[in-house]
């Protein structure tokens, strides 16, 4: 497995009295494989999750892939994440929500959960 990390830091203009309106800085892990990438992202503001950028969408395929398992293993050991946050999958979302939150949401919903996956 291939593994990419990449900081960021991307904020506004300061104002006049040096203010920011946003600032966001962290880092962005993409892992890959022959077949799939799956990207996190990391705030340093916010120590201890990730959350899945790409596949952007609900994708319960991929959360119970050898890739999934084997990055979210990585992010534990490295960056001792204990929370995988992915989008909301259910209509109209609100935003990224733990992933467990989110099967219950899914399976509320009928929507296709990760296999072995509980409540």
């Amino acid at each position: 497995m291939k593994i990419l990390r990449e900081r960021f830091d991307d904020r506004s203009e300061p104002d006049e009295d040096g203010m920011y309106d946003y600032i966001y800085v962290g880092t962005v892990y993409s892992f890959e494989d022959n077949e799939r990438r799956i990207r996190f992202r990391l705030y340093d503001d916010e120590p201890g999750i990730a959350g899945v950028t790409d596949p952007i969408a609900w994708s319960p395929e991929i959360y119970t892939s050898d890739i999934f398992r084997n990055a979210v293993d990585y992010l534990r050991l490295h960056e001792s994440v204990d929370t995988i946050h992915v989008c909301d999958p259910t209509p109209p979302g609100r935003g990224f929500i733990a992933i467990n939150e989110a099967v219950k949401l899914a399976r509320r919903k009928g929507l296709p959960v990760p296999q072995g996956f509980s409540d």
